[in-house]
């Protein structure tokens, strides 16, 4: 069986070292691209590049159960084991078109937080810090703003993902109002724990 590889990511709490095995990889041909390696006649490495190539923003999120991991990037959500506590064994993808409600609403807070720290920093040219997150001003969560940011970047990968993200959310938007005000009163009681 040929070898995953590995890559480093700053997760939402500590920085995280992923660990992607050549099943992921087989799973992402499967169901992104709708074939199979063998069919495109391509090699992992190939597979692995292409990934990369794609994906420059792969987020670690908190899982739902004790023990695994769970992932985001532009592609889709993967999905695995926890080995250590800053390290994960990547086993599996999902694309965009198999996620559910509460996934998809998941993924698109994410990927729409992504698109204001990069707007941010674009604009500040150093990282948001929390207080500066704190004091964002409307702004910088207005769909307008994010399409123009978006479309000046010329990157085709994060258009096609923002007009995916805003489709989904109009063909959802009851449910995903719903699933968006219990992901801030999780993220608020995660908070006031900490405090």
């Amino acid at each position: 069986m040929p070898l995953g590889r590995l890559f480093f990511v700053d997760g939402e709490d500590r920085s995280f070292l992923f660990l992607f095995t050549s099943h992921f990889f087989e799973r992402y041909v499967e169901r992104l691209l709708k074939s199979s390696r063998q069919e495109m006649g391509c090699m992992v490495n190939d597979v692995v590049k292409y990934f990369f190539l794609r994906n420059h923003h792969i987020m670690s999120r908190k899982p739902e159960l004790e023990g695994s991991i769970k992932g985001l990037c532009e592609d889709g959500i993967f999905l695995g084991d926890l080995l250590s506590g800053d390290t994960g064994l990547v086993k599996t993808y999902l694309s965009r078109d198999e996620l559910k409600v509460n996934q998809y609403t998941e993924y698109f807070e994410a990927m729409m937080s992504g698109i204001v720290s990069d707007m941010f920093m674009s604009r500040n040219r150093h990282t948001m810090t929390d207080e500066e997150e704190a004091e964002l001003s409307d702004e910088h969560y207005s769909t307008f703003v994010w399409r123009e940011f978006l479309f000046s970047r010329n990157n085709p990968i994060w258009n096609e993902l923002f007009v995916d993200c805003l489709t989904f959310r109009k063909e959802h938007l009851e449910e995903y109002r719903k699933i968006s005000d219990m992901f801030e009163i999780i993220a608020d009681n995660r908070r006031n724990a900490c405090c």
